[in-house]
């Protein structure tokens, strides 16, 4: 059973390059508000992401790059639970936990060890996609 259809709306709004290129404008605003201790700002932010999701238009044939890659992430969604799946979810919160109270309470070693968890969860589920 799959979690999430590659043909449906989220999805096709989530390969919309417009979307790719304001995500990473919300992000910067909710760590903004973060570190600056503003809930106007986090909560500014994470209104602007959410809204990318449902506000932005479909695309039907997304740009060779995104559609790989979204590709990859549904892959990721849609594989068997097992051992792996869940240590990655396990460390995916975890690593974001960690980036969220880094920059609240502005200790950038908690940021930076966050971070590359991130990237080692990102090299799991490159893992867990082969596998499947």
């Amino acid at each position: 059973m799959n979690l999430i259809s590659p043909h449906s709306k989220i999805i096709k709004r989530h390969q919309n390059p417009v979307g790719i290129a304001l995500g990473p404008v919300a992000f910067t605003i909710i760590a903004y508000g973060l570190w600056s201790h503003s809930f106007l700002h986090i909560l500014g932010g994470i209104i602007f992401e959410t809204s990318l999701w449902f506000v932005i238009p479909e695309v039907e044939t997304p740009p060779q790059l995104i559609a790989s890659v979204v590709e990859e992430e549904i892959n990721w969604l849609n594989a068997k639970w097992d051992s792996l799946k869940l240590l990655s979810i396990i460390l995916f919160v975890f690593a974001s936990v960690l980036v969220f109270f880094g920059l609240w309470l502005r200790n950038i070693y908690c940021i930076a060890i966050g971070f590359s968890l991130l990237v080692i969860f990102a090299i799991f589920m490159k893992i867990i996609v082969k596998k499947k």
